[in-house]
């Protein structure tokens, strides 16, 4: 059975990290070799989710819990290592045919600093890709020498704090959308075990 994480990262006044999708990605790390990887200048297809709202995520490894494989995956798509950053956190399991999927929530109090540092991190990113199109950028390693704070995956675009009472119609759209709506039932029960009165 398949499965798959993603880590919210929340503060006690209802805010969140979103994250918009890229719509290709030019830029992948190698599970198996650290701070090795492949650039690909002319991707053939697009990502899932392509330029939609999304948390980072993907598939756990084999033994991996939910809580190691969402810090995991946010470091490699973020460049943000959540570890002991976090005052709580906690998850929440859905089954889906054969696949099981997972919520895992990080409470900080300092959710304005890390948007601020992973909207430069993931700025890198887009100038990597950039340049990894024009030929400037033929390798892997050559992305962190120009580019040291870029993260490992080419998966999002940008990052945006959103509130759960004042985004509400934007989040409420989330589940209109195939794509998106297992990320509303994210917010939904964030929004239910944390600030439900």
């Amino acid at each position: 059975m398949a499965q798959f994480v993603y880590a919210i990262v929340y503060d006690d006044s209802e805010n969140f990290a979103s994250f918009v999708k890229n719509t290709k990605g030019y830029f992948f790390s190698d599970p198996a070799n650290p701070g090795s990887g492949s650039v690909n200048a002319n991707p053939s297809g697009n990502l899932h989710g392509a330029g939609k709202f999304a948390f980072p995520g993907g598939g756990l490894k084999s033994g991996e819990d939910e809580f190691t494989g969402a810090i995991r995956e946010f470091l490699e798509e973020t460049n943000y290592d959540l570890t002991s950053k976090y005052t709580d956190s906690f998850s929440l399991k859905r089954l889906s045919g054969s696949h099981t999927y997972y919520g895992v929530y990080f409470c900080v109090s300092n959710l304005s600093e890390i948007v601020s540092t992973i909207t430069t991190n993931l700025t890198a990113g887009q100038n990597a890709a950039t340049d990894i199109q024009s030929g400037t950028i033929t390798s892997y390693g050559a992305i962190y020498t120009k580019y040291p704070n870029c993260p490992p995956d080419n998966e999002l675009a940008t990052v945006a704090a959103w509130n759960l009472e004042t985004d509400e119609t934007k989040i409420e759209q989330l589940n209109n959308d195939t794509d998106t709506d297992w990320f509303w039932d994210i917010l939904d029960y964030l929004h239910d075990r944390k600030f439900s009165s």
